[in-house]
């Protein structure tokens, strides 16, 4: 009985612990957020005190401009937006409350702040759109209090106001009026009422036809209302090091691209290493956020342009870094390795090819893939010439069976050595690693290839006699004998320097066993 009164206690506890909010949920939940969607369908001009004690009267409400080209009302408008962030800010745990939801009411600015005030706000957001005798004028723009008034909560608003206009900015790719997008105000009756941090954006000018008509899109006031939230949970630190990481990471990758796109191929891979772990730590702490739709946005602020940019370069990186590391090989004389490396580096550059396709990755700079592809023949140059190395002493020491072993492997990266030649961009660059490279590698094939197709044309007689072929293998000898005098006509007339006498030697003994034979 004591057992199962245990476990049915530790059940409940385990239901508990699972149901129980996260620390940032429950700081979204402690938040009390008052919106205050400017004007209202009637204006009212009697007036109201500017500020506690103040003598300097204003007019109570207006009902704000109107769009040029819509011809929608502000107080519409703002109503529309102000409604989308309440939908979002709750969606994010807070409390929030509306200073109205309709049009058709009777609230002064100072009745708005009042309303706000009681409601123990621990932030208010009173969003407005701007207007301007000059159509051009275009942005967004955040107010703040900055008065005698509002001392005690001029700064940490002017904190709120520079959170948001950053948001703002990102969310919806805006640019920023007044400057730096920031409007500290001593005259504003909402302000110099509130007894807790406040700003107001002006998220538009509705007197710039283009600016009035996106103002009413849908898809255009979500990405200012989820802007206008970014901005809040910021101000309240509820992402935390996910967001301070974040701006960490886009710096990275404002740096990152700049070496992108002046294709500083090197300077890339040496920020790739840092650029793609500060990533990583990002996606962590984006992951411990509460809220999927915070975690979304983060994930689209931060996340994805990083992705982006290291998709486009990983391939690149990739094919440098493993050519970096061929050339070690190659310099260790680890030639067959080398080889093989060289041989993965060519599956890599296809996927790339498939990849970039399929994906509409931008192009990067045509500097980027020139300077691959010629490290690429630079590399592959030096891995000939340390096979043309080996392959010389083997013909220096004479011994022919050696230089006919190496051979195959010899011409083939030849031939693959003038095709990655072929790719480098610049005839006199071509020209250049064709001399280095290419010339010396045929000059030792041309001084043997005749001695190497005498051996093997003898060694296909051996077996033909090891088959009773005889017939077969006599027939052989005259084609053997053209060989031999092609080979004296031509050797003369390029200059080649002589063969070691051992190598012929060889030749004429092997050719003799054969001739004994099949010639009795």
């Amino acid at each position: 009985m004591y057992k199962k009164i245990v476990n049915i206690i530790l059940a409940l506890l385990l239901v508990i612990f699972m149901y129980q909010p996260s620390s940032k949920a429950q700081a979204a939940e402690s938040k009390i957020i008052c919106i205050d969607p400017g004007h209202q369908r009637k204006g009212n001009n009697h007036k109201e005190p500017n500020a506690p004690g103040s003598q300097t009267m204003k007019a109570k409400v207006s009902s704000g401009t109107q769009g040029v080209s819509t011809k929608k009302p502000e107080y519409v408008l703002v109503l529309e937006i102000s409604k989308k962030l309440e939908t979002k800010l709750k969606e994010r745990g807070y409390r929030v409350y509306m200073t109205r939801t309709h049009h058709d009411v009777n609230l002064s600015n100072m009745d708005r702040a009042l309303f706000c005030n009681a409601k123990s706000a621990d932030l208010t957001i009173r969003v407005h759109a701007d207007g301007s005798t000059n159509r051009n004028v275009t942005g967004i723009h955040v107010l703040y209090p900055s008065g005698s008034y509002t001392k005690s909560i001029n700064e940490k608003s002017k904190v709120a106001a520079s959170h948001m206009i950053d948001e703002v900015i990102k969310s919806t790719g805006a640019k920023k009026a007044n400057g730096d997008g920031l409007s500290p105000r001593t005259d504003i009756t909402g302000f110099n009422w509130a007894k807790q941090p406040v700003v107001l954006p002006e998220v538009g000018f509705m007197s710039n036809p283009e600016e009035d008509q996106k103002l009413s899109t849908n898809a255009y006031q979500e990405k200012l209302a989820e802007g206008m939230a970014n901005g809040i949970d910021r101000f309240f630190g509820l992402n935390g090091s996910a967001s301070v990481e974040g701006e960490k990471l886009l710096q990275q990758l404002a740096t990152f691209n700049k070496a992108i796109e002046a294709g500083d191929l090197k300077k890339v891979n040496t920020l790739y290493d840092s650029f793609t772990k500060q990533l990583k730590n990002v996606e962590m702490k984006i992951g411990k956020v509460s809220g999927s739709s915070n975690r979304a946005n983060l994930n689209e602020r931060y996340v994805r342009p990083a992705k982006i940019a290291i998709e486009r370069t990983i391939f690149e990186i990739s094919q440098y870094r493993l050519l970096h590391g061929i050339q070690s090989t190659v310099s260790k004389g680890n030639y067959d390795q080398a080889i093989r490396e060289t041989k993965k580096l060519e599956r890599l550059k296809n996927r790339a090819i498939g990849i970039k396709q399929a994906g509409g990755y931008q192009a990067l700079p045509t500097k980027i893939n020139a300077d691959l592809r010629k490290s690429e023949a630079e590399i592959q140059g030096s891995l000939l010439t340390g096979l043309v190395s080996r392959y010389n002493k083997a013909i220096n020491n004479g011994d022919l069976y050696v230089v006919d072993g190496q051979y195959d492997q010899l011409t083939a990266q030849l031939r693959l050595t003038e095709v990655k030649i072929g790719q480098v961009g610049g005839a006199s660059n071509r020209q250049a690693l064709n001399a280095t490279y290419v010339r010396p590698a045929k000059v030792a094939v041309e001084r043997t290839i005749y001695e190497v197709s005498q051996l093997r044309l003898i060694e296909v007689m051996q077996k033909l006699i090891d088959e009773d072929q005889l017939v077969k293998a006599e027939a052989k000898l005259s084609v053997l004998e053209r060989l031999k005098n092609r080979a004296d006509a031509i050797k003369k007339a390029g200059g080649y320097e002589l063969l070691p006498i051992v190598i012929e030697e060889t030749l004429e003994e092997v050719e003799t066993e054969v001739r004994v034979i099949v010639t009795p």
